[in-house]
């Protein structure tokens, strides 16, 4: 019950910073987007990404069946990419790189939500939602990034 409180005490605060704070957060985010001479300009998409795994990893980690050290690392990864926000205005690129490094967490996130019953019913529509995702945020990413040419080696009939 403990762990209950604690965790739902981290999730109002975090709510309530967030809602008071959303007109700030609104004109970095949308400064920072029009800002040309940002170096890493898809961190915010990165970030994403590594977000909604580590958000629904904290809300649910009771329902994760691993061992405990496995959850200690998931919920430093979690919370490291939570604190990796503010960074993101400071300096992208050092934000991107440290990202980067928490990839490995999400997918392994991602990857169990099926397993922990995260929707009760329509364990494959869940699945296929989840691959759909992913493959429409490589395409995504593959046919608008600013270096995208360096990831395709050859010309693609896809793309």
């Amino acid at each position: 019950k403990i762990d209950s409180f604690i965790r739902t005490t981290f999730f109002a605060i975090f709510s309530i910073l967030f809602l008071n704070n959303m007109m700030i957060i609104y004109e970095k985010i949308l400064n920072y987007l029009q800002n040309i001479n940002s170096v890493a300009r898809g961190v915010i998409f990165v970030w994403l990404l590594n977000f909604i795994p580590s958000f629904i990893y904290l809300y649910l980690q009771d329902n994760f069946s691993i061992e405990i050290r496995q959850k200690r690392l998931l919920r430093i990864s979690s919370f490291l990419v939570i604190i990796i926000l503010p960074i993101i205005f400071i300096n992208s690129t050092i934000a991107y790189r440290l990202l980067l490094y928490l990839f490995p967490s999400s997918i392994f996130i991602a990857s169990s939500l099926p397993e922990i019953k995260f929707v009760e019913k329509n364990n494959i529509l869940f699945t296929l939602l989840t691959i759909s995702f992913s493959f429409f945020s490589l395409v995504f990413w593959l046919k608008f990034a600013y270096t995208s040419y360096c990831w395709i080696p050859y010309q693609n009939i896809l793309f």
